[in-house]
Protein backbone atom coordinates (compact mmCIF):
# COMPACT_ATOMS: atom_id res chain seq x y z
CA UNK A 1 0.00 0.00 0.00
CA UNK A 2 2.85 2.58 1.06
CA UNK A 3 4.20 1.86 -2.94
CA UNK A 4 1.14 2.53 -4.09
CA UNK A 5 0.74 5.83 -2.04
CA UNK A 6 4.19 6.61 -3.25
CA UNK A 7 3.42 6.22 -6.87
CA UNK A 8 0.18 8.58 -6.64
CA UNK A 9 2.44 11.06 -4.88
CA UNK A 10 4.66 11.15 -7.72
CA UNK A 11 1.57 12.45 -9.85
CA UNK A 12 0.55 15.38 -7.15
CA UNK A 13 1.09 17.99 -10.12
CA UNK A 14 0.27 16.03 -13.16
CA UNK A 15 -3.64 14.99 -12.45
CA UNK A 16 -5.26 18.18 -13.73
CA UNK A 17 -5.28 17.25 -17.89
CA UNK A 18 -7.66 16.91 -20.35
CA UNK A 19 -5.40 14.66 -22.67
CA UNK A 20 -6.64 11.54 -20.12
CA UNK A 21 -10.36 11.27 -20.10
CA UNK A 22 -10.52 8.53 -18.27
CA UNK A 23 -9.09 11.13 -15.35
CA UNK A 24 -12.73 12.54 -14.94
CA UNK A 25 -14.67 9.05 -14.26
CA UNK A 26 -16.52 9.39 -11.35
CA UNK A 27 -15.20 6.00 -9.80
CA UNK A 28 -11.63 6.95 -10.75
CA UNK A 29 -12.03 10.64 -8.90
CA UNK A 30 -14.09 9.14 -5.68
CA UNK A 31 -10.66 6.77 -5.08
CA UNK A 32 -8.72 9.05 -5.62
CA UNK A 33 -9.96 11.55 -2.75
CA UNK A 34 -10.37 8.67 -0.88
CA UNK A 35 -6.40 7.65 -1.20
CA UNK A 36 -6.16 11.00 -0.43
CA UNK A 37 -8.35 11.19 2.48
CA UNK A 38 -6.03 8.25 4.05
CA UNK A 39 -3.20 10.04 3.57
CA UNK A 40 -4.13 13.24 4.97
CA UNK A 41 -4.61 11.28 8.04
CA UNK A 42 -0.87 10.48 8.20
CA UNK A 43 -0.22 13.62 7.50
CA UNK A 44 -1.38 14.78 10.85
CA UNK A 45 0.59 12.16 12.32
CA UNK A 46 3.77 12.94 9.82
CA UNK A 47 3.25 16.65 8.77
CA UNK A 48 6.49 16.57 6.17
CA UNK A 49 4.46 13.93 3.77
CA UNK A 50 3.30 15.46 0.57
CA UNK A 51 -0.41 14.76 0.00
CA UNK A 52 -1.63 13.38 -3.37
CA UNK A 53 -3.78 16.25 -4.29
CA UNK A 54 -3.40 19.71 -3.64
CA UNK A 55 -5.92 22.04 -2.23
CA UNK A 56 -7.13 23.65 -5.28
CA UNK A 57 -7.55 19.71 -7.14
CA UNK A 58 -8.65 18.73 -4.53
CA UNK A 59 -11.95 21.42 -3.64
CA UNK A 60 -12.52 20.43 -7.93
CA UNK A 61 -12.28 17.07 -7.56
CA UNK A 62 -15.25 16.88 -4.81
CA UNK A 63 -16.92 19.11 -6.73
CA UNK A 64 -16.99 17.17 -9.57
CA UNK A 65 -18.20 14.38 -7.64
CA UNK A 66 -20.88 15.73 -5.64
CA UNK A 67 -21.80 17.51 -9.17
CA UNK A 68 -21.82 13.67 -10.22
CA UNK A 69 -24.20 12.19 -6.87
CA UNK A 70 -26.75 14.78 -7.38
CA UNK A 71 -26.99 14.12 -11.33
CA UNK A 72 -27.21 10.39 -10.66
CA UNK A 73 -29.92 10.61 -7.57
CA UNK A 74 -32.50 12.82 -10.10
CA UNK A 75 -34.06 9.52 -11.04
CA UNK A 76 -34.73 8.60 -6.74
CA UNK A 77 -38.46 8.60 -5.54
CA UNK A 78 -39.68 10.60 -2.41
CA UNK A 79 -42.86 11.57 -0.89
CA UNK A 80 -43.88 15.12 0.06
CA UNK A 81 -46.31 16.50 1.33
CA UNK A 82 -48.38 19.76 -0.22
CA UNK A 83 -51.66 22.06 0.19
CA UNK A 84 -54.63 20.07 -1.69
CA UNK A 85 -55.62 21.34 -5.47
CA UNK A 86 -59.44 21.84 -5.35
CA UNK A 87 -61.04 20.87 -8.82
CA UNK A 88 -64.55 22.36 -9.09
CA UNK A 89 -64.81 21.11 -5.00
CA UNK A 90 -67.72 22.26 -3.09
CA UNK A 91 -66.75 24.27 0.00
CA UNK A 92 -68.63 27.29 1.81
CA UNK A 93 -67.24 30.96 0.66
CA UNK A 94 -66.35 31.65 4.19
CA UNK A 95 -64.91 34.91 3.08
CA UNK A 96 -67.52 37.76 1.20
CA UNK A 97 -67.66 40.96 0.33
CA UNK A 98 -70.15 43.71 -1.26
CA UNK A 99 -69.30 44.66 -4.83
CA UNK A 100 -69.46 48.78 -5.50
CA UNK A 101 -71.04 48.57 -8.55
CA UNK A 102 -73.97 46.07 -8.05
CA UNK A 103 -74.07 45.71 -4.08
CA UNK A 104 -73.80 42.46 -4.46
CA UNK A 105 -72.48 40.17 -2.15
CA UNK A 106 -69.80 37.86 -3.57
CA UNK A 107 -66.71 35.83 -3.02
CA UNK A 108 -63.72 37.63 -2.33
CA UNK A 109 -62.20 35.40 -4.89
CA UNK A 110 -64.49 37.10 -7.72
CA UNK A 111 -63.90 40.58 -7.46
CA UNK A 112 -61.10 42.84 -9.06
CA UNK A 113 -59.52 46.20 -8.49
CA UNK A 114 -61.69 48.79 -6.72
CA UNK A 115 -63.90 46.07 -5.18
CA UNK A 116 -66.10 45.30 -8.67
CA UNK A 117 -67.10 41.97 -9.17
CA UNK A 118 -65.99 40.00 -12.12
CA UNK A 119 -69.29 40.12 -13.71
CA UNK A 120 -69.66 43.70 -13.70
CA UNK A 121 -66.40 44.12 -14.72
CA UNK A 122 -66.65 41.81 -17.70
CA UNK A 123 -70.09 43.91 -18.83
CA UNK A 124 -72.12 41.19 -17.57
CA UNK A 125 -75.53 41.30 -16.07
CA UNK A 126 -74.64 40.50 -12.33
CA UNK A 127 -78.14 38.80 -11.89
CA UNK A 128 -77.44 35.66 -14.23
CA UNK A 129 -74.67 35.10 -11.34
CA UNK A 130 -76.00 33.28 -8.38
CA UNK A 131 -77.66 35.34 -5.58
CA UNK A 132 -75.77 37.21 -3.20
CA UNK A 133 -73.47 34.91 -1.24
CA UNK A 134 -72.61 35.05 2.31
CA UNK A 135 -70.09 33.11 4.68
CA UNK A 136 -71.68 29.50 4.84
CA UNK A 137 -73.19 30.05 0.90
CA UNK A 138 -71.55 26.87 -0.69
CA UNK A 139 -69.58 26.99 -3.91
CA UNK A 140 -67.00 25.65 -6.34
CA UNK A 141 -63.72 26.48 -5.63
CA UNK A 142 -60.49 25.33 -7.90
CA UNK A 143 -57.19 26.48 -8.29
CA UNK A 144 -55.91 28.49 -11.39
CA UNK A 145 -53.66 26.21 -13.77
CA UNK A 146 -50.90 28.54 -14.77
CA UNK A 147 -50.60 30.76 -11.41
CA UNK A 148 -52.12 28.13 -8.71
CA UNK A 149 -53.97 30.92 -7.03
CA UNK A 150 -57.52 29.42 -5.92
CA UNK A 151 -61.00 31.11 -6.56
CA UNK A 152 -64.79 30.49 -6.83
CA UNK A 153 -65.85 29.33 -10.32
CA UNK A 154 -69.26 29.41 -11.55
CA UNK A 155 -71.62 26.05 -12.74
CA UNK A 156 -71.76 27.49 -16.39
CA UNK A 157 -67.73 27.71 -16.23
CA UNK A 158 -66.99 24.51 -14.71
CA UNK A 159 -66.27 22.71 -17.98
CA UNK A 160 -63.88 25.44 -18.85
CA UNK A 161 -59.61 24.91 -18.55
CA UNK A 162 -58.76 26.42 -15.27
CA UNK A 163 -57.34 29.81 -15.12
CA UNK A 164 -58.04 32.89 -12.87
CA UNK A 165 -59.39 36.30 -14.17
CA UNK A 166 -56.23 37.84 -13.60
CA UNK A 167 -54.26 35.10 -15.88
CA UNK A 168 -56.83 35.39 -18.74
CA UNK A 169 -56.39 39.50 -18.79
CA UNK A 170 -52.69 38.74 -18.34
CA UNK A 171 -51.65 40.24 -14.82
CA UNK A 172 -50.53 38.79 -12.13
CA UNK A 173 -53.21 37.68 -9.31
CA UNK A 174 -52.75 39.27 -5.66
CA UNK A 175 -52.79 36.59 -3.38
CA UNK A 176 -52.79 35.69 0.31
CA UNK A 177 -51.68 32.97 1.81
CA UNK A 178 -52.97 30.06 4.18
CA UNK A 179 -51.08 30.10 6.98
CA UNK A 180 -51.99 26.19 7.76
CA UNK A 181 -52.14 24.61 3.67
CA UNK A 182 -49.74 27.35 2.25
CA UNK A 183 -51.90 27.70 -0.61
CA UNK A 184 -52.64 31.04 -2.10
CA UNK A 185 -56.11 32.68 -2.47
CA UNK A 186 -57.43 35.41 -4.64
CA UNK A 187 -57.67 38.80 -2.80
CA UNK A 188 -57.65 41.87 -4.23
CA UNK A 189 -55.01 44.23 -2.28
CA UNK A 190 -57.77 47.12 -2.43
CA UNK A 191 -60.28 44.84 0.36
CA UNK A 192 -58.72 44.36 3.74
CA UNK A 193 -58.75 41.22 5.81
CA UNK A 194 -61.26 42.45 8.03
CA UNK A 195 -58.59 42.54 11.04
CA UNK A 196 -57.32 38.71 10.64
CA UNK A 197 -53.55 39.11 11.00
CA UNK A 198 -52.19 38.01 7.33
CA UNK A 199 -49.79 35.37 9.12
CA UNK A 200 -52.85 33.74 10.71
CA UNK A 201 -55.39 33.55 7.75
CA UNK A 202 -57.23 30.32 6.71
CA UNK A 203 -58.34 29.54 3.30
CA UNK A 204 -61.64 28.11 3.37
CA UNK A 205 -61.04 24.26 3.69
CA UNK A 206 -58.54 25.07 6.49
CA UNK A 207 -61.79 26.80 8.15
CA UNK A 208 -63.91 24.08 7.33
CA UNK A 209 -61.55 21.50 8.84
CA UNK A 210 -61.42 19.76 5.49
CA UNK A 211 -57.77 17.71 5.53
CA UNK A 212 -55.33 19.88 2.99
CA UNK A 213 -52.06 18.38 3.18
CA UNK A 214 -51.61 16.05 0.84
CA UNK A 215 -48.52 13.21 0.36
CA UNK A 216 -47.70 13.48 -2.86
CA UNK A 217 -45.44 11.05 -4.91
CA UNK A 218 -42.34 12.68 -6.61
CA UNK A 219 -38.86 12.41 -8.04
CA UNK A 220 -35.28 14.45 -6.79
CA UNK A 221 -35.22 15.62 -10.41
CA UNK A 222 -38.88 16.82 -10.30
CA UNK A 223 -37.66 19.26 -7.46
CA UNK A 224 -34.49 20.25 -9.06
CA UNK A 225 -36.22 21.33 -11.81
CA UNK A 226 -38.58 23.43 -9.91
CA UNK A 227 -35.83 24.59 -7.29
CA UNK A 228 -32.69 24.43 -9.37
CA UNK A 229 -30.94 27.22 -6.78
CA UNK A 230 -31.54 24.95 -4.19
CA UNK A 231 -29.92 21.94 -5.14
CA UNK A 232 -26.98 23.49 -7.77
CA UNK A 233 -25.01 26.94 -7.48
CA UNK A 234 -24.21 27.64 -10.61
CA UNK A 235 -22.36 30.81 -11.35
CA UNK A 236 -21.86 32.48 -14.32
CA UNK A 237 -22.98 29.67 -16.17
CA UNK A 238 -20.30 27.64 -15.67
CA UNK A 239 -21.92 24.31 -16.48
CA UNK A 240 -22.92 25.60 -19.66
CA UNK A 241 -26.14 22.63 -20.06
CA UNK A 242 -26.14 21.38 -16.48
CA UNK A 243 -27.48 18.28 -15.54
CA UNK A 244 -27.98 17.24 -18.86
CA UNK A 245 -25.82 13.42 -18.23
CA UNK A 246 -22.84 14.99 -19.83
CA UNK A 247 -19.93 13.09 -19.11
CA UNK A 248 -17.32 15.09 -16.39
CA UNK A 249 -15.10 14.83 -18.79
CA UNK A 250 -17.20 16.70 -21.32
CA UNK A 251 -17.90 19.44 -19.13
CA UNK A 252 -14.59 20.45 -17.59
CA UNK A 253 -12.79 20.20 -21.44
CA UNK A 254 -15.26 23.05 -21.54
CA UNK A 255 -15.21 24.95 -18.97
CA UNK A 256 -12.73 26.82 -16.93
CA UNK A 257 -11.63 24.93 -14.54
CA UNK A 258 -9.21 27.49 -12.62
CA UNK A 259 -12.63 28.81 -11.27
CA UNK A 260 -15.10 25.88 -11.02
CA UNK A 261 -15.01 25.08 -7.84
CA UNK A 262 -15.38 28.39 -6.43
CA UNK A 263 -18.24 28.96 -8.81
CA UNK A 264 -20.10 25.21 -8.35
CA UNK A 265 -21.38 24.06 -5.63
CA UNK A 266 -23.60 21.27 -4.89
CA UNK A 267 -26.55 21.36 -2.27
CA UNK A 268 -25.62 25.35 -0.99
CA UNK A 269 -26.69 26.94 2.01
CA UNK A 270 -30.39 28.12 1.13
CA UNK A 271 -33.40 29.70 3.03
CA UNK A 272 -35.27 29.36 -0.38
CA UNK A 273 -38.17 27.56 0.63
CA UNK A 274 -39.10 24.41 -1.96
CA UNK A 275 -41.85 24.07 -4.33
CA UNK A 276 -43.32 21.58 -6.47
CA UNK A 277 -45.59 23.05 -9.07
CA UNK A 278 -45.96 26.30 -7.76
CA UNK A 279 -47.08 24.74 -4.23
CA UNK A 280 -44.70 25.63 -1.01
CA UNK A 281 -43.95 21.91 0.48
CA UNK A 282 -44.74 21.52 3.56
CA UNK A 283 -42.53 19.20 5.34
CA UNK A 284 -39.37 21.64 4.38
CA UNK A 285 -36.54 20.66 7.15
CA UNK A 286 -37.35 16.96 6.88
CA UNK A 287 -37.64 17.03 3.30
CA UNK A 288 -34.03 18.92 2.95
CA UNK A 289 -32.44 16.55 5.58
CA UNK A 290 -33.63 13.27 3.09
CA UNK A 291 -32.23 15.41 0.36
CA UNK A 292 -29.12 15.75 1.51
CA UNK A 293 -28.67 12.06 2.87
CA UNK A 294 -29.68 11.51 -0.91
CA UNK A 295 -27.52 13.39 -3.23
CA UNK A 296 -24.70 13.69 -0.55
CA UNK A 297 -24.53 10.45 1.83
CA UNK A 298 -21.75 9.55 4.25
CA UNK A 299 -18.99 7.86 2.50
CA UNK A 300 -19.32 4.23 2.41
CA UNK A 301 -15.78 3.42 2.21
CA UNK A 302 -14.24 0.29 1.08
CA UNK A 303 -12.47 -2.56 2.82
CA UNK A 304 -8.34 -2.06 2.39
CA UNK A 305 -7.99 -5.75 1.62
CA UNK A 306 -11.00 -6.61 -0.45
CA UNK A 307 -11.88 -3.56 -1.70
CA UNK A 308 -15.40 -4.13 -1.58
CA UNK A 309 -17.80 -1.25 -0.40
CA UNK A 310 -19.13 -1.40 3.35
CA UNK A 311 -20.49 0.88 6.07
CA UNK A 312 -19.37 -0.85 8.47
CA UNK A 313 -15.70 -0.70 8.35
CA UNK A 314 -13.48 -0.93 11.66
CA UNK A 315 -9.58 0.55 12.20
CA UNK A 316 -8.00 -3.11 13.20
CA UNK A 317 -4.56 -1.96 13.85
CA UNK A 318 -3.79 -0.05 16.90
CA UNK A 319 -0.77 1.76 15.50
CA UNK A 320 -1.90 5.56 15.48
CA UNK A 321 0.03 5.84 11.99
CA UNK A 322 -1.87 3.40 10.15
CA UNK A 323 -5.58 4.30 9.41
CA UNK A 324 -6.19 1.48 7.05
CA UNK A 325 -9.54 0.19 7.72
CA UNK A 326 -11.44 -3.31 7.22
CA UNK A 327 -14.59 -5.53 7.14
CA UNK A 328 -14.63 -8.21 9.75
CA UNK A 329 -14.42 -10.96 7.44
CA UNK A 330 -11.22 -9.80 6.14
CA UNK A 331 -9.59 -8.95 9.51
CA UNK A 332 -10.69 -12.11 10.84
CA UNK A 333 -9.21 -14.35 7.66
CA UNK A 334 -5.94 -12.13 8.11
CA UNK A 335 -5.54 -12.12 12.07
CA UNK A 336 -7.95 -14.64 13.24
CA UNK A 337 -7.59 -18.14 14.98
CA UNK A 338 -9.10 -19.85 11.50
CA UNK A 339 -7.12 -17.71 9.71
CA UNK A 340 -3.49 -16.93 8.83
CA UNK A 341 -2.80 -15.14 12.01
CA UNK A 342 0.21 -12.95 10.26
CA UNK A 343 2.74 -12.42 13.05
CA UNK A 344 2.47 -7.92 11.51
CA UNK A 345 -0.55 -5.64 9.99
CA UNK A 346 0.01 -6.53 6.20
CA UNK A 347 -0.74 -2.54 5.73
CA UNK A 348 1.52 -1.17 8.16
CA UNK A 349 4.24 -4.00 9.91
CA UNK A 350 3.00 -2.86 13.26
CA UNK A 351 3.72 -6.32 15.54
CA UNK A 352 0.26 -8.49 15.38
CA UNK A 353 0.29 -7.65 19.49
CA UNK A 354 -1.28 -4.09 18.24
CA UNK A 355 -3.95 -6.35 15.89
CA UNK A 356 -7.47 -6.00 17.31
CA UNK A 357 -9.83 -8.04 15.78
CA UNK A 358 -13.70 -6.16 15.24
CA UNK A 359 -15.88 -6.82 17.97
CA UNK A 360 -12.90 -9.00 19.89
CA UNK A 361 -10.47 -7.66 22.63
CA UNK A 362 -7.04 -7.05 21.84
CA UNK A 363 -5.84 -9.87 20.11
CA UNK A 364 -2.33 -11.38 21.25
CA UNK A 365 0.29 -13.90 20.59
Amino acid sequence: MDAALHQLVAFRYKWITTKNPETWRFEYLSLLLEADRVLEKRRSLQPDQESILRGEDRKLFQTLVDYQKLEKSLTVKLSVKTGWRPSNTEAAVIHADICQRCNRRRSVTVMTSYRICRYCSAGRNPTDAHEDHDDSTPVLWTECGSCQAQYVVDDDDKEKPPECFYCESGSAAPTVQCSECLSRITWPKEIDLKDVDPSNFQCCACVLGVSTIKNRETTVGDLVKHNISSFLRNDDNVIKTPLQGESLFHITRDCDLAHFSSKVEVMPDSNSPLELDGKFIRNQTELKMKLRDIILPQEIKNCAHCLEENSSLQSVCTDTTCVTVMCTDCANELYGESGGRNPQCVFCGSPVSKIRLPMSPVYKL
